[in-house]
């Protein structure tokens, strides 16, 4: 199909090259939509996309819990140059609202046509923020509860995410203090800002919850 003269320059990014290549022969048989990069995240620099200056920035992932720091630190350098759509494999409201709150402009899952992708696409590219309905309302369920357990994990730093995962696996903190640099204290800082975030009362607790969260696997 011809595209027009107004259509959307779209950059297309994913380490996944068998998806990313299905994905812009399907967006490139819609005329509002034109890939104008197809390349991987390693590839996809700020100066890339900055010196390309496309309209939106498709990402395509899979973000876990443990991986989403590195995503959204990439991401977040990408969107100072142009809006980002993260289109990730996996749709838990968690990972949504950690995303968002980062600055980046949408994430969806797996789209049911193109249509629904088209439609994210163009929100993102006029400055609006994109969430798909189903993950919209998980979103909000989960914002709004009061179980401790379903705590959203945005409001933690790297750092208090980092001295979680380890406690989970369980190192002391002289073992965590030695492995990350930092002294016990502030270890013992970050253990105790992890039990009032989460509103939980000690290293079980925090074991439980980072394994219930996917922050470690229960063979660490």
């Amino acid at each position: 199909m011809k595209q027009t003269e107004s259509a959307i320059r779209l950059c297309l990014t994913s380490d996944y090259a068998l998806l990313r290549q299905a994905l812009r022969q399907t967006i490139e048989d819609d005329q509002r939509v034109r890939v104008v990069l197809e390349t991987s995240r390693r590839q996809c620099a700020p100066q890339v996309v900055r010196d390309l200056h496309p309209d939106v920035l498709l990402c395509l992932a899979s973000v876990t819990h443990i991986s989403i720091d590195r995503v959204v630190r990439q991401l977040g350098r990408l969107q100072r140059f142009t809006p980002v759509l993260l289109l990730n494999l996996r749709s838990e409201e968690s990972l949504a609202l950690r995303v968002l709150r980062a600055g980046i402009s949408g994430v969806m899952a797996e789209p049911s046509d193109l249509n629904e992708l088209v439609m994210a696409i163009h929100q993102v590219q006029a400055g609006q923020r994109y969430l798909p309905e189903p993950l919209k309302a998980r979103v909000m369920e989960r914002y709004l509860t009061t179980d401790p357990l379903t705590s959203d994990k945005s409001e933690l730093t790297h750092r208090e995410l980092e001295v979680l995962r380890k406690l989970a696996s369980g190192l002391t903190n002289r073992e965590i203090s030695e492995r990350l640099y930092i002294s016990i204290k502030t270890v013992d800082a970050h253990r105790g800002n992890l039990l009032r975030k989460l509103s939980l009362r000690n290293n079980a607790d925090l074991t439980r919850y980072a394994i219930r969260e996917g922050l470690i696997s229960l063979e660490a």
